[in-house]
């Protein structure tokens, strides 16, 4: 499977991976004291200091400027097609995607997703002639784990517990030499933030933060206990101290870590770059054709 990378890692973290190459160069720094705004650098870069009225408001993160050339005629031609057909169904060919001229790919992770919604549809609105009336529609997002939309009902249904917790140790075994470690965290917001993110013990390694952990000592990863590294792919890289050994944070919840403070958005970053969200994008043509939204 090919797949283009429509969008790059997430603003915060690529910038922060900027300006910790710039300030420590290839030095593995405690993740407390990089962290920390006055002795290291920080994660976010407050740009509304000056602005305390909307201080408290979020900050969309820049967008992509810039893609494939190749991209963006494929987008208008298939919009083309869209209207010559009056037709709300475009077909994509196989001549169509020979036309991208891939020069960069991504590499799914082991274990992914795709969030969708199955419905059936009558067979004369098809282009097809076929006596299978069940379409799938993508809602966007092919991510990592799917165990962050299932830890949350594993609580009330034990088989569906056990095979998210089989789905874990899975995961581990594709990364013999790492450590995954989930993160648990109870956020100050929203107030019903617990409903999202309470869930069992998923994996046998925690790193808590301000929450207590649900496993033994021995088994948790202090915030102490970690530093970071950037390499010259400029990819943040989180280290266990004791043993040498690569994190991977992983958050089985929804939970939108954009309620956090920055050590929390910072792990789920770290996170999400690992898995980028793939994603068809119709760029620049939605902002003059809402029927595209």
């Amino acid at each position: 499977m090919t797949l283009l990378p429509l969008s790059s890692i997430c603003f915060p973290l690529s910038d922060f991976a900027k300006r910790f190459k710039d300030r420590f160069d290839g030095q593995a720094i405690d993740l407390l004291t990089a962290l920390d705004p006055e002795v290291g650098i920080g994660f976010m870069q407050d740009n509304l200091t000056g602005q305390p009225f909307i201080s408290d408001l979020f900050e969309a993160p820049p967008q992509p400027t810039t893609q494939s050339e190749h991209l963006r005629q494929l987008q208008e031609r298939l919009f083309s097609r869209y209207v010559l057909n009056e037709s709300f169904e475009v077909e994509v060919t196989e001549a169509d995607l020979k036309t991208l001229n891939v020069d960069e790919q991504i590499e799914l992770p082991p274990s992914w997703y795709i969030h969708g919604e199955l419905f059936s549809k009558p067979i004369e609105q098809s282009l097809h002639e076929t006596n299978d009336t069940w379409r799938f529609v993508l809602n966007t997002t092919i991510s990592g784990s799917s165990a962050y939309f299932l830890g949350r009902f594993c609580q009330g249904h034990p088989e569906l517990f056990q095979l998210v917790q089989q789905l874990c140790s899975w995961e581990q075994t594709q990364y013999t030499d790492d450590i995954l470690a989930e993160v648990v965290h109870l956020p100050t917001a929203p107030l019903r933030a617990g409903n999202v993110v309470a869930r069992p013990t998923l994996r046998p390694v925690e790193i808590p933060y301000l929450t207590p952990p649900s496993v033994v000592n021995n088994q948790t990863i202090s915030l102490a206990d970690i530093a970071i590294s950037v390499n010259d792919a400029e990819s943040v890289i989180l280290i266990h101290k004791k043993t040498g050994k690569r994190i991977r944070p992983r958050h089985s919840s929804a939970h939108n870590s954009l309620f956090g403070d920055e050590v929390y958005q910072f792990l789920m970053a770290v996170q999400a770059s690992e898995t980028p969200t793939m994603a068809w994008s119709w760029g620049h043509l939605i902002v003059c054709h809402s029927c595209l939204d």
